[in-house]
């Protein structure tokens, strides 16, 4: 993906992205590749099949050496493993000022760890965060009374300084 930016003196400006989806399945993963050759995404994005006791992070890092840091994270998989997955990026240096991290069903499936983790991260000044209230998506309400609280955290790093301590 790229995006254009026109600055004052009429200079256009290119940003290239890339989007890394992580899959334990290899058949979900094929399934997804399919799709994306449908919609001609491969550029852009690129499926990556770990094992369960794999971590996302260290595959990352030795498949794609150019993956230095990364500006977004969307977290919605084992939700267990959001807190552990959050830090093992942190550590890695590869959340940086300015990264967002998203996480979502913190509400729903009741992912207390994570959120007074980076609650106590935005204590400490190195984030900003927040809960943005919704509901779950697969609800079968008809009205909205019927459907299911649930949540996404939105977090943002602000300062590189006390960043990660344990």
């Amino acid at each position: 993906m790229e995006e254009k930016k026109i600055d004052g003196n009429g200079n256009c400006r290119r940003r290239r992205y890339h989007l890394f989806t992580v899959e334990v399945n290899p058949v979900f993963a094929d399934t997804a590749r399919q799709l994306l050759t449908l919609a001609d995404l491969n550029e852009f994005v690129t499926v990556v099949v770990v094992n369960e006791t794999t971590s996302v992070v260290e595959e990352l890092c030795r498949r794609y050496r150019e993956v230095t840091n990364v500006p977004f994270l969307f977290l919605d998989h084992d939700k267990e493993c959001y807190l552990r997955d959050l830090i093992e990026f942190e550590r890695s240096g590869l959340l940086r000022v300015g990264s967002m991290v998203v996480a979502d069903n913190v509400i729903f499936c009741e992912i207390r760890d994570y959120v007074e983790y980076v609650r106590g991260l935005e204590e400490k000044g190195i984030v900003s965060t927040r809960t943005l209230e919704c509901k779950v998506e697969y609800a079968d309400g008809e009205e909205d009374d019927e459907m299911i609280s649930d949540g996404i955290e939105i977090t943002t790093y602000v300062n590189a300084s006390n960043f990660h301590s344990d």
